[in-house]
Protein backbone atom coordinates (compact mmCIF):
# COMPACT_ATOMS: atom_id res chain seq x y z
CA UNK A 1 0.00 0.00 0.00
CA UNK A 2 1.30 3.49 -0.78
CA UNK A 3 2.52 5.60 2.12
CA UNK A 4 0.13 7.98 3.84
CA UNK A 5 2.87 10.65 3.91
CA UNK A 6 2.83 11.16 0.11
CA UNK A 7 1.24 14.54 -0.74
CA UNK A 8 -0.41 14.90 2.69
CA UNK A 9 -2.18 18.16 1.76
CA UNK A 10 -3.78 16.47 -1.26
CA UNK A 11 -4.81 13.51 0.87
CA UNK A 12 -6.38 15.84 3.44
CA UNK A 13 -8.17 17.66 0.62
CA UNK A 14 -9.65 14.40 -0.72
CA UNK A 15 -10.73 13.27 2.75
CA UNK A 16 -12.19 16.59 3.87
CA UNK A 17 -14.32 16.88 0.72
CA UNK A 18 -15.19 13.17 0.63
CA UNK A 19 -14.12 12.97 -3.02
CA UNK A 20 -12.98 9.35 -2.82
CA UNK A 21 -13.41 6.56 -0.26
CA UNK A 22 -10.94 7.20 2.56
CA UNK A 23 -9.25 3.81 2.13
CA UNK A 24 -8.38 4.76 -1.48
CA UNK A 25 -6.90 8.17 -0.65
CA UNK A 26 -3.26 6.97 -0.37
CA UNK A 27 -3.55 5.38 -3.83
CA UNK A 28 -4.80 8.64 -5.33
CA UNK A 29 -1.88 10.46 -3.72
CA UNK A 30 0.45 7.81 -5.16
CA UNK A 31 -0.80 8.40 -8.71
CA UNK A 32 -0.67 12.18 -8.34
CA UNK A 33 2.88 11.87 -7.02
CA UNK A 34 3.90 9.68 -9.98
CA UNK A 35 2.42 12.32 -12.29
CA UNK A 36 4.43 15.07 -10.57
CA UNK A 37 7.66 13.07 -10.91
CA UNK A 38 6.86 12.47 -14.59
CA UNK A 39 6.11 16.19 -15.01
CA UNK A 40 9.44 17.19 -13.50
CA UNK A 41 11.28 14.87 -15.90
CA UNK A 42 9.34 16.23 -18.89
CA UNK A 43 9.08 19.90 -17.96
CA UNK A 44 9.50 21.00 -21.58
CA UNK A 45 5.98 19.74 -22.38
CA UNK A 46 2.88 21.85 -21.90
CA UNK A 47 0.41 20.60 -19.29
CA UNK A 48 -2.08 18.93 -21.64
CA UNK A 49 0.77 17.06 -23.37
CA UNK A 50 2.21 16.05 -20.00
CA UNK A 51 -1.11 14.54 -18.99
CA UNK A 52 -1.48 12.63 -22.25
CA UNK A 53 2.11 11.37 -22.19
CA UNK A 54 1.81 10.30 -18.56
CA UNK A 55 -1.20 8.10 -19.29
CA UNK A 56 0.48 6.74 -22.40
CA UNK A 57 3.48 5.75 -20.26
CA UNK A 58 1.20 4.02 -17.74
CA UNK A 59 -0.60 2.11 -20.48
CA UNK A 60 2.73 0.82 -21.78
CA UNK A 61 3.65 -0.68 -18.40
CA UNK A 62 2.74 -4.37 -18.25
CA UNK A 63 2.17 -4.46 -14.47
CA UNK A 64 -0.53 -1.76 -14.36
CA UNK A 65 -4.12 -2.96 -14.79
CA UNK A 66 -6.79 -1.02 -16.69
CA UNK A 67 -8.63 -0.19 -13.46
CA UNK A 68 -5.42 1.28 -12.04
CA UNK A 69 -5.04 3.51 -15.10
CA UNK A 70 -8.63 4.70 -14.62
CA UNK A 71 -7.86 5.38 -10.95
CA UNK A 72 -4.70 7.26 -11.96
CA UNK A 73 -6.69 9.35 -14.45
CA UNK A 74 -9.21 10.28 -11.78
CA UNK A 75 -6.43 11.04 -9.28
CA UNK A 76 -4.61 13.36 -11.69
CA UNK A 77 -7.87 15.06 -12.67
CA UNK A 78 -8.74 15.65 -9.02
CA UNK A 79 -5.22 16.90 -8.31
CA UNK A 80 -5.06 19.31 -11.25
CA UNK A 81 -8.67 20.46 -11.57
CA UNK A 82 -9.78 20.55 -7.96
CA UNK A 83 -6.73 20.66 -5.71
CA UNK A 84 -4.52 22.89 -7.88
CA UNK A 85 -7.38 24.55 -9.74
CA UNK A 86 -5.99 24.15 -13.26
CA UNK A 87 -8.44 23.85 -16.15
CA UNK A 88 -7.13 20.68 -17.82
CA UNK A 89 -9.02 18.37 -20.16
CA UNK A 90 -7.89 14.75 -19.91
CA UNK A 91 -7.88 12.75 -23.11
Amino acid sequence: MPEKRILPEFQNFLISRKLVPEENVPYYAHWASKFLVFSNKNSQLELSSLVAEFFHSLQSEKNIADWQIRQAEEAVRLYLDHFKGNDVILI
